[in-house]
């Protein structure tokens, strides 16, 4: 069975609905569960503007048009970066009570005991793109990432490592890839991407080697919408490609996004340059305006292009935390998931055991507690 990828926020009441609702519709699939980012992590990131003003030394600041029809808040710094110290950011909070959760479902049996805990940690670029003036990002960076590294130390302190998942949402190193803003960082001759790959190195040598490690390569999701729609895949695989070669711990999987309307060879080519085979690839391809029969077109697609027998499974874009208005949250949300676990279930049998046929995918098989 090929496996099926929640990337972070789902949009339902709570994390034990998120839970008991995933089980329930893509349990079989699953080998990892996030809590669905509620409450004051709805909106990603937006809770750490709050987090960072209420340091010494930060207060909240303007409110900036950055692009045409995004405002954004600013901090603005009253003492000099290297007198900041940083509170906890939180994530360790919320990780400690959604894990007592999730042990108590899989204790009653409702959630599979395979299933790893999955938390989703946004990368400091981020955080300092979005709220840090450009005069103070690079001192400042360096003091977000000490945080986020003590973050995670403390949930590794309060959850077992074997029990974990971290996915690092890279999102908006993609962003100043494309273009979109100024980078604060690059050697003299502008490299920016090997810039970008010793900081998600740096933060996936950060995770224990108990912990299973993701990184999450996104287009961003405001209103379920890129900030670009990607050319094909090409600069993502150079971003996997960049963090794989100077990594030196496993990595578990990647997951880039599909556009609906994305069906020809040329998108998924740059797939066949991807390297470190032991990481699972997770596409993208499920859209709930076109059902099973789009995501299948879609598998189709990509299966021919790896056609050397890597496998991959199967995700939505980003998170599914952003409904449309004009639909029930609850339906929408649970018909996305039924087209996931429907495009998971094998259609063909007869193959090696090591991997079956899935929506026209021949899929390394995800064996539950296994490290890849």
């Amino acid at each position: 069975m090929a496996t099926t990828h929640l990337v972070g926020s789902v949009g339902l009441d709570d994390a034990e609905d998120v839970f008991r609702t995933a089980a329930k519709h893509v349990g079989g699939s699953l080998r990892r569960l996030p809590d669905g980012e509620r409450g004051e992590r709805d909106h990603w990131i937006g809770f750490q503007y709050d987090v960072l003003c209420s340091a010494e030394g930060i207060e909240p600041g303007p409110v900036l048009e950055r692009t045409p029809g995004l405002r954004n808040p600013e901090v603005r710094l009253t003492r000099p970066v290297a007198e900041i110290s940083l509170p906890e950011l939180r994530y360790r909070q919320h990780a400690e009570t959604s894990y007592a959760l999730l042990r108590r479902l899989k204790d009653e049996g409702t959630v599979p005991e395979h299933v790893r805990f999955q938390i989703c940690l946004p990368t400091p670029i981020a955080v300092v793109n979005a709220f840090v003036p450009a005069e103070a990002k690079a001192a400042f960076e360096e003091v977000y990432e000490r945080a986020m590294v003590r973050e995670l130390e403390r949930i590794v302190a309060v959850i077992p490592a074997g029990e974990l998942a971290i996915q690092w949402d890279v999102a908006h190193e993609t962003a100043l890839l494309e273009g979109y803003g100024a980078p604060w960082f690059g050697d003299g001759d502008g490299d920016v991407l090997g810039s970008v790959a010793e900081r998600l190195t740096r933060l996936g040598s950060a995770v224990p080697e108990a912990a299973q490690l993701g990184y999450h390569l996104c287009y961003g999701n405001r209103d379920r919408k890129h900030f670009k729609e990607p050319a094909d895949l090409s600069l993502l695989v150079r971003v996997a490609n960049a963090v794989g070669a100077t990594l030196p711990r496993r990595i578990d999987w990647f997951h880039m996004p599909v556009p609906h309307y994305r069906t020809d060879h040329a998108y998924f080519g740059p797939l066949q340059d991807l390297a470190r085979p032991e990481a699972h690839l997770y596409l993208g391809l499920v859209h709930q305006m076109d059902g099973v029969g789009g995501a299948q077109r879609r598998s189709d697609v990509a299966a021919a292009v790896l056609a050397d027998g890597r496998g991959f499974g199967v995700s939505t874009e980003c998170g599914i935390g952003q409904v449309p208005a004009d639909v029930a949250p609850r339906d929408w949300i649970t018909e996305t998931l039924d087209i996931c676990q429907a495009v998971s279930t094998p259609e063909h049998r007869g193959l090696a055991h090591d991997a079956v046929t899935v929506a026209g995918v021949v899929t390394v098989r995800d064996t539950p507690g296994a490290t890849h």
